[in-house]
């Protein structure tokens, strides 16, 4: 016996007719009813199987055009589960009905989606040559001739689908915003943003864009400024994502840490846990960024994690882990040489017979033939120990961060620096504040007392700074000092130019303004005497002043400058045994 499927027509309201384009009495099959009982929506699968049926009984074309709209509708739905072949038969449902410009339309969907982009565009552009103010068909082939790099026809598309929507639809100016940053006409897109109202409905979107490219300009605080005024509005984490950009350059790593770690609680975006894994490096915190930058490779098996997995490892002391981590990453042989370097100075590899980077090199014969401790040595013997930083270093030569933190806490740092350890200890991160001269005065202090464990003095580097202050300021200046004592252990044989040079490209992500002043070192643009008139209160300008000197072959001019820092100076002097201009040992 045949089935007999009975249809049910359930009213509707016009209001809600209109809205859901729906007949105001919509046949449903009786087997459906009590699924539109228990919700206030009506599943399209629904619609589609009452309307179908309906039309089967009738073949009027008033329910027909109905269900032709749904099955776009559903076809649009399936698209976005990726259930292809349930699109392909809807497709044919709705052409054996009537087909028209819709048809080839979402067949192009279909065709993009199965990376076709050819056949795609042909339908697009026949679509529209069916119906010329189709303003969404504009719209996707300037989406399409976007992914081509066909940036003028994809904003030519843009503005026809503007025009055909009378501008009501608005979605390509964002299209157009896209294609003007493609082409890096940046002001022209900054200009087109400015001039939107305030009410504009894709408000927000576009002003991601403008931070995007404020950033890109390298205007930082203004890019800061725009997606902070879009998050005032609506959360979203690539608003987060590219302030904690913004943030990094103008050196308030807190808060771009702060973002990311929000931004992370939003999407489960790869590149988020990227960029908090080598903020968290950066800062120190190690431990958090290898196992975020473990996550990050595991899901995505990007090379570009390896290095700062490799330099992760290795400032944990995992030498082993790092050397295989610096395999994968084409076997870059300055950073297999540093790791051999560090570990054989840490006690745990074997001694390199040579290594080809003359900076690394000479650190290892001055240390393999006992000089560098006993210069080192006699350095510290010539200055009064300071009883508040007894116990810091362990007798392995490593620093008990523990015992560091009790010892700040009762020192001469500033209150704002002992407040923030303060909070730190009990697990909560206070406001950053600037890194003061006394806190430096003990950072490098205890930087000589870690002679030649050069791991040591990256990890103290990168970890003291965020104790007391939290500023990237703070970090770029520490990270100067250790990379000009490194020199020095060296003797100052090697061009302190190429640490400045080395200075800027690893700065920027600190502190973009600092890593400028560094630049100017590096380009010989900074005057030494005024660095040194403002570096008894500034610990940039000491730090800065310190870069210079070696850089000009002035460091001997240092120790009788100094009110502050001087005995640190006095040691570079010792160590560098400058008695010819830095120029004349480049070579040596």
């Amino acid at each position: 016996m045949a089935r007999i499927d009975a249809l049910v027509y359930l009213p509707i309201k016009p209001e809600r007719a209109k809205i859901l384009n729906l007949p105001l009495k919509l046949p449903v099959l009786a087997e459906d009813l009590g699924k539109i009982a228990d919700s206030d929506e009506i599943d399209l699968e629904v619609i589609v199987r009452g309307l179908r049926k309906q039309c089967e009984v009738s073949g009027d074309e008033y329910y027909e055009s109905y269900l032709v709209y749904h099955y776009y509708e559903l076809f649009k739905q399936k698209l976005a589960e990726g259930d292809l072949e349930r699109c392909q038969r809807l497709l044919e449902e709705a052409k054996d009905i009537r087909e028209d410009y819709r048809y080839v339309f979402y067949r192009s969907q279909l065709m993009l989606t199965q990376s076709d982009t050819e056949k795609a565009e042909i339908d697009l552009r026949f679509s529209l040559s069916m119906k010329p103010d189709f303003y969404v068909g504009h719209y996707e082939l300037g989406k399409l001739l976007m992914s081509k790099g066909e940036h003028e026809d994809a904003i030519s598309s843009f503005e026809r689908s503007i025009e055909s929507s009378g501008g009501t639809f608005m979605l390509p100016l964002i299209g157009m915003l896209d294609a003007y940053i493609s082409m890096g006409h940046l002001e022209a897109a900054l200009d087109t943003i400015n001039r939107l109202p305030d009410d504009f409905p894709l408000i927000t979107d576009a002003q991601l864009r403008k931070g995007v490219i404020l950033n890109e300009l390298q205007n930082y605080d203004a890019a800061e400024k725009a997606f902070s005024a879009a998050l005032s509005t609506e959360q979203r984490w690539p608003l987060l994502f590219n302030r904690a950009f913004s943030r990094t350059r103008l050196g308030r790593l807190q808060e771009a840490m702060e973002d990311l770690e929000r931004a992370h609680q939003l999407s489960s975006s790869p590149d988020v846990i990227y960029e908090l894994g080598l903020l968290q490096k950066n800062l120190g915190l190690v431990e958090d960024a290898l196992e975020n930058l473990q996550k990050y490779y595991h899901t995505t098996r990007d090379p570009k994690a390896l290095i700062p997995l490799s330099m992760s490892s290795m400032l944990l002391g995992e030498y082993e882990k790092a050397l295989s981590f610096a395999e994968l990453s084409d076997g870059r042989s300055f950073l297999k040489e540093m790791i051999y370097l560090y570990g054989y100075l840490d006690s745990f590899l074997p001694r390199p017979l040579s290594l080809n980077d003359p900076l690394l090199d000479l650190l290892r014969e001055r240390y393999s033939n006992g000089s560098l401790e006993a210069l080192r040595g006699r350095i510290m013997d010539a200055h009064e120990k300071d009883a508040s930083l007894h116990d810091i270093i362990q007798s392995d030569g490593h620093i008990d961060y523990e015992t560091l933190v009790v010892s700040l806490k009762e020192s001469g740092i500033s209150e704002a620096s002992r407040k923030r350890l303060k909070e730190f200890t009990a697990g909560r991160f206070s406001d950053c504040c600037s890194v003061d001269m006394d806190s430096l005065c003990i950072h490098l202090r205890l930087t000589l007392e870690l002679g030649a464990n050069l791991r040591e003095i990256d990890l103290f580097a990168a970890r003291f700074p965020f104790l007391v202050s939290g500023e990237g300021r703070a970090s770029a200046v520490c990270k100067t000092i250790a990379e000009v004592y490194k020199w020095a252990l060296a003797g100052g044989q090697t061009s302190a130019i190429e640490i400045a040079e080395y200075l800027v490209t690893t700065l920027k992500d600190l502190d973009h303004h600092y890593a400028l002043m560094v630049s100017r070192v590096a380009d010989r643009e900074l005057e030494l005497d005024s660095l040194i008139e403002s570096s008894h209160s500034d610990p940039a300008s000491y730090a800065l002043a310190v870069l210079e000197a070696s850089c000009s072959g002035g460091l001997s001019e240092l120790p009788a400058s100094f009110d502050v820092g001087r005995e640190f100076a006095e040691a570079l002097v010792h160590l560098t045994d400058m008695e010819v201009p830095n120029d004349e040992r480049r070579d040596i």
